[in-house]
């Protein structure tokens, strides 16, 4: 076990602490606090640590994109691995996978905030996979019903993520249920 020390404490570890440090500080303090110097004291490392992997705040945030980029995009594979090809299938695989939220994916949407608030031109890749997502089925004739389940979802997402919303369990089971009504309305 000892031969995993050194391994944990590489540099790509600190920085994925370095991460981490950064989205806890802007759900907890707001994109407006997200500072290299704020960053380094959440991080417990010096300011030079972070600037080793990010020289500017701009770098920052791309990482922080980028990771929650890497996030969305494999569970698109997943969702298209699983359910398959066909629209009604794969916005159920989409419910499905939103339903047990991941933390981790949840504690990424300060990435969001923090190119909103600093840096908003490196939302466009989000807005491209956003997009991709359902393009291959604009011609389905129930394109809008697809459309509007995977808004929600990303809404519902966006609500908890950001802290906004006091969903009561009732309210999560009543959301999902839902939505699962709706999708069943698209034609295969």
């Amino acid at each position: 076990m000892m031969a995993d020390s050194p391994k944990r404490k590489g540099p790509g570890v600190r920085r994925e602490a370095v991460l981490d440090a950064a989205e806890a500080l802007v759900l907890d303090t707001g994109a407006a606090h997200l500072t290299m110097d704020a960053v380094a004291a959440r991080a417990g490392v010096s300011k030079g640590g972070v600037l080793h992997h990010f020289p500017t705040k701009r770098h920052l945030i791309e990482a922080m994109l980028d990771r929650l980029l890497a996030v969305f995009e494999a569970d698109s594979v997943v969702v298209e691995r699983i359910a398959g090809p066909g629209l009604k299938a794969q916005i159920h695989g989409w419910i499905r996978l939103a339903e047990t939220p991941d933390p981790k994916v949840e504690g990424m949407a300060a990435a969001l905030l923090s190119a909103v608030a600093n840096e908003p031109d490196l939302l466009s890749p989000f807005g491209g996979m956003m997009q991709q997502r359902l393009a291959q089925h604009r011609a389905h004739p129930d394109y809008a019903l697809a459309l509007a389940v995977r808004t929600a979802l990303d809404g519902y997402w966006l609500c908890n993520a950001l802290r906004m919303g006091p969903f009561t369990p009732e309210d999560h089971t009543a959301f999902f249920a839902m939505l699962h009504t709706l999708a069943d309305r698209i034609s295969d």
